[in-house]
C-alpha cells in the first residue's frame, strides 16, 4: 500500500470500511497518533507566535512532526504486518516439512505484527509527553485542541496495545511475549497517569454547564 501521507482521507475510509482485514484497528490507531501529534504540533506552534522565548513550544512542535511522520509510517508497516500474517497462514502444509516451515512463518509474522502496533503505542505514548510538558504554555484559546490531541493520543494508545494483544495471543515464544507484556504495561500504565494530568484542564473547559453538569466523569 502507498504510504498514507499520500492517502486522502477519504480514500482511507473507503479502505477502511471495506470488509477485508486490511488497514484495520493497528493502522485506524496509528492515523489517530497521527492526527495527534498533528493537533499538538499546530498548538505548539500558534503558542510559539505568542511566547518565542519558550522551549517547551518549540520542543513540542519539532518533535511532534518527527512523530506525525513515524505514526503514518507505522500506519503503512501495521497493514504490511497484518498481510504477512495472513500470507503466513495460506501456505501449504500437506507434508510435515510444509507445516513446520507454516508454523515458522505465522510465528516469524505474529511477531512483528505485535511489534508494530507496539511501536505505534510507544511514539503515541510520548504524544502524551510532549502534551504535558507544553500544556502550560498553551493559551486558554486553544486548550480545546490541546485536549483533542491528548484524547486522539491515548486512543492510540489504547488501539495499539489491543493490537499486540490479539497478535501475542496466538505467540508461542514465550521470550517474545515475556518482552511484549512487559512493555506493554509499562506503555498502559504510564498512558493513564498522563491523561489524568489533563482532567482539571476538561473539567474548567467544561465549566459552563454549571459545577453539578461539568463533572463529566
Amino acid at each position: 500500500m502507498a504510504g498514507f501521507a499520500d492517502v486522502s482521507l477519504g480514500d482511507f475510509l473507503e479502505k477502511l470500511a471495506t470488509p477485508v482485514p486490511t488497514p484495520g484497528g493497528g493502522t485506524a490507531s496509528a492515523v489517530a497518533g497521527a492526527m495527534a501529534a498533528a493537533l499538538l504540533g499546530m498548538a505548539a506552534s500558534v503558542s510559539l507566535r505568542k511566547r518565542p522565548g519558550e522551549g517547551a513550544l518549540g520542543e513540542a512542535a519539532a518533535r511532534a512532526a518527527e512523530l506525525r511522520r513515524g505514526l503514518l509510517e507505522l500506519a503503512r508497516a501495521d497493514t504490511e504486518a497484518y498481510e504477512a500474517v495472513m500470507r503466513a497462514y495460506g501456505l501449504p502444509r500437506g507434508t510435515p516439512e510444509e507445516a513446520e516451515a507454516r508454523r515458522t512463518a505465522i510465528q516469524r509474522a505474529l511477531r512483528e505484527a505485535a511489534r508494530v502496533p507496539l511501536r505505534t503505542a510507544e511514539l503515541a505514548l510520548e504524544v502524551l509527553e510532549l502534551a504535558v510538558k507544553a500544556r502550560d504554555a498553551i493559551p486558554e484559546a486553544i486548550v480545546s485542541d490541546l485536549l483533542v490531541a491528548v484524547r486522539l493520543a491515548h486512543a492510540a494508545v489504547k488501539g495499539g496495545l489491543c493490537n499486540v494483544d490479539i497478535n501475542c495471543r496466538s505467540l508461542k515464544d514465550e521470550g517474545a511475549r515475556a518482552e511484549f507484556a512487559s512493555r506493554r504495561k509499562r506503555i498502559e500504565t504510564r498512558a493513564r497517569k498522563l491523561l489524568d494530568q489533563f482532567t482539571e484542564a476538561e473539567e474548567r473547559l467544561a465549566s459552563w454547564l454549571g459545577e453539578e453538569d461539568s463533572n463529566l466523569h
